[in-house]
Formats: C-alpha cells, structure tokens, sequence
C-alpha cells in the first residue's frame, strides 16, 4: 500500500513541474565558409614512395588546388598534378572548421585521402594508391606539402 501511496504522489507532484520557458535554444551563428577560404592553389612538393621498397622514393614539384563545389561551406573540390609522378587527379572532399579535409569513398586518389590547410596558407595530403601493370599489382603512398601562391 506504502508503494502505491508514494508512486501516487510522485506522479501527482511531476503533474505541477515543468521546464523553463525562458531555456530555448542557443544560437547556431553564421556558417563559416572554410571552402572558400582555402580556395586557390598550393605549388609544393610531391613524394612517392613504392610500399613494397622504401627505398624507392620519388619527388617532383607540383601543385593543389581547391574550388569551393557549389556554394558549399564544407565542401571542396581537390586537385592534384604533379607531372613527374604522372599525378592528375581530382575528387570532392569534406573540409571541417579546423581546415582538415578528407574523402573515405574510393575516388581516383584510392579508396581514401585526408590532408589539413595550416593558416589558409599551408597544405598538406596523404593517400594510399594500388596501379596494376599488367597482371602485377603496384601499391605507393603519395604526399605533397606546400603553400598558397
């Protein structure tokens, strides 16, 4: 009967509480268009490196460039060229309020690539790329580091 009784008055005690009118909701601001902040051209350097043989480096100048894809904040479009390594490839990526940018779908890069833009200024990639050659399989880990001109 106690249980009864002290479940009755819980329930006869909430009907009479309720929450703050005054709570609402916070203010979301204005989006940051950090795809059009880092939009333009990075020139830099290149680096492949074979992941079957460390040893076999390469390295070529270079260049990345982001366009802002329709009018998206967090959208861009990344290209990358770097004619000594036979690179010219372009996808869409993710780009995040602290200028880091990714992809996890495949794409021409591979299966994946992230990267960050350092102060609107600086960029950086990395990805993972499988080339077949005949019946032969070629895996090499790309890089490219430069700055905004």
């Amino acid at each position: 009967m106690k249980k009864i009784f002290f479940g009755l008055l819980a329930m006869f005690a909430m009907t009479f509480v309720s929450c703050k009118d005054e709570a609402g909701n916070p203010d979301p601001g204005t989006p940051v268009n950090v795809a059009g902040a880092v939009e333009g051209t990075y020139t830099g350097t290149w680096t492949r490196t074979d992941a079957a043989n460390a040893d076999n480096v390469k390295s070529g100048t270079g260049t990345l460039t982001f366009t802002q894809y329709n009018d998206e904040n967090y959208v861009v479009t990344v290209n990358a060229k770097c004619a000594d390594l036979e690179v010219d490839i372009t996808a869409n990526a993710n780009i995040n309020p602290a200028f880091v940018f990714f992809n996890a779908l495949p794409t021409d890069f591979g299966n994946s690539f992230s990267g960050r833009v350092t102060e609107e200024k600086d960029a950086s990639i990395s990805f993972a790329k499988t080339i077949r050659d005949g019946r032969k399989q070629y895996t090499y880990y790309y890089e490219f580091s430069g700055s905004k001109q």
